[in-house]
């Protein structure tokens, strides 16, 4: 079972606005911990109040809101931001 990820559009845009070694660091992340999982979800924490049923994931100083959508397989990247700012969104 070979999962993918896609970027939303604003989530693509907040990619583009990081430095290119921030986004080839995510690229890399999500390449080995989606890609190849068999349960992507392993490797995000679940996130609890206005992003409830989402998943996070953890990539240096920067976070990546997802869903992950079992029926699909495929994660759909929602927000990417750094720690400090993607949570007052």
């Amino acid at each position: 079972m070979s999962w993918d990820y896609k970027f939303k559009e604003s989530a693509l845009k907040d990619l583009h606005h990081l430095d290119r070694q921030v986004q080839q660091q995510i690229f890399k992340y999500l390449d080995k911990h989606v890609k190849q999982a068999s349960n992507p979800a392993d490797y995000g924490k679940l996130m609890v109040g206005g992003y409830f049923g989402y998943i996070r994931y953890r990539v240096g100083a920067y976070r990546l809101i997802c869903e992950i959508r079992n029926h699909e397989l495929v994660v759909l990247i929602v927000e990417v931001g750094h720690r400090r700012e993607i949570y007052k969104r």
